[in-house]
């Protein structure tokens, strides 16, 4: 479940009406199911504290709140941790690509310059083509 901007809006509304914190709960027996802060005592059963309606509020729905703010939390945890391998698999990729892009580069060339020693080869072959139809194959005397 992921947490909608609503839903996030509710919460912080419920946390700023309440009570400032950090709260804290009573260490002595008599007073262990109490609540306090530095702000006053939040809640105190059997003291006759009564508890403000916007406390009750943020503890009647905190663990629905929790639930969903630790599914949003794990999300992006999950989230991030896909992203930074990703990250590492492009690493790696990019080195493999850069290499291979190095290799095409002398690839191409290396076919530039075979291009360039066909077409020399083509007009050494053009050439021997018109001295031999000019009537050099006599002049040749068969050594040719």
């Amino acid at each position: 479940m992921r947490l909608t901007d609503a839903q996030a809006a509710e919460i912080a509304a419920r946390l700023k009406a309440a009570t400032p914190g950090p709260w804290h709960q009573g260490t002595i027996p008599m007073t262990s199911s109490s609540i306090y802060s530095e702000h006053g005592i939040v809640t105190m059963p059997g003291s006759g504290a009564v508890l403000s309606s916007t406390n009750a509020n943020l503890i009647a729905h905190a663990p629905t709140d929790l639930t969903a703010l630790l599914a949003d939390w794990r999300a992006m945890r999950d989230l991030l941790s896909t992203m930074k391998l990703s990250l590492a698999i492009d690493s790696i990729f990019k080195t493999e690509r850069d290499a291979a892009l190095e290799r095409a580069r002398k690839y191409a060339n290396q076919i530039a310059q075979l291009e360039q020693q066909v077409k020399a080869m083509r007009r050494v072959v053009e050439a021997a083509r018109s001295h031999l139809s000019a009537g050099a194959v006599e002049s040749c005397a068969g050594n040719c």
